[in-house]
C-alpha cells in the first residue's frame, strides 16, 4: 500500500497529519497512567481508524467534485441524526439500543443519543462532522440559502449537543462554530 501512496499530496496536509499522529501517541502513552486499560485501547483504535480513513481519502479522492459527493452522503446521515436527536429531546422516546433505555437518571429521558449508544458519542459525532457539513454547505449553496441553512444547522447542532450535557461535545462544537463563523 505504501508503495502506491502518493507522498507528494501529503505535504498539503502536514498539520492535520501531525495533529492526528500526536493524538495517537498521547493516547497510547496514556496507557501507563490509565486506571481502566481497555478504554485506552478502544480510543487509540478510534484514532488509528481516523488516521487510516484520512490516508484512504487522500489517496482515493482526487477532485473537489468527488469530495463534495461523498460529503453529500455524510450530510444525509448527519441530518438523520439531528432529526432523531430532536425527536428524543422533545418526546423522550429513544431507539431500542440507546443507553437511555438502560441507565435510569433524572435527565437521561430527554438527552439525545441519535443512532449512538450514549450521549457523549452522539455529541462528539455532531461536533466532529459539523465543520465537514459546513464545508459542504458553503460549497453547494449561495446567497440567502447559504446563510439560512448555515443558521439552521448551527442552531440545531448547538441545541442537541447542549441537551446531551456532554462537556467535551459542547467545547468541541463551540470551537468549530467559532471557526466556521469566521469563515462565513
Amino acid at each position: 500500500m505504501l508503495g502506491q501512496l502518493n507522498f507528494k499530496n501529503l505535504s498539503d496536509y502536514k498539520i492535520p497529519l501531525i495533529a492526528l499522529l500526536g493524538l495517537f501517541i498521547v493516547s497510547v502513552s496514556s496507557y501507563m497512567f490509565a486506571q481502566y486499560k481497555e478504554y485506552v485501547f478502544r480510543y487509540s483504535y478510534y484514532l488509528l481508524e481516523i488516521f487510516l480513513i484520512f490516508f484512504l481519502c487522500l489517496e482515493k479522492i482526487k477532485s473537489k467534485k468527488e469530495l463534495l459527493k461523498i460529503i453529500g452522503y455524510i450530510n444525509w446521515f448527519f441530518i438523520a441524526n439531528l432529526v432523531v436527536g430532536i425527536f428524543e429531546i422533545l418526546f423522550g422516546v429513544h431507539l431500542k439500543l440507546s443507553s437511555a433505555n438502560i441507565y435510569i437518571t433524572t435527565t437521561i429521558k430527554y438527552q439525545p443519543t441519535g443512532f449512538f449508544y450514549n450521549t457523549n458519542d452522539y455529541a462528539l459525532f455532531i461536533a466532529v462532522y459539523y465543520p465537514i457539513i459546513m464545508y459542504y454547505i458553503r460549497n453547494t449553496l449561495k446567497g440567502w440559502r447559504l446563510h439560512s441553512v448555515y443558521g439552521v444547522f448551527t442552531l440545531t447542532s448547538l441545541f442537541v449537543v447542549i441537551s446531551s450535557y456532554s462537556r467535551l461535545g459542547m467545547l468541541s462544537l463551540g470551537i468549530n462554530v467559532l471557526m466556521t463563523v469566521y469563515q462565513f
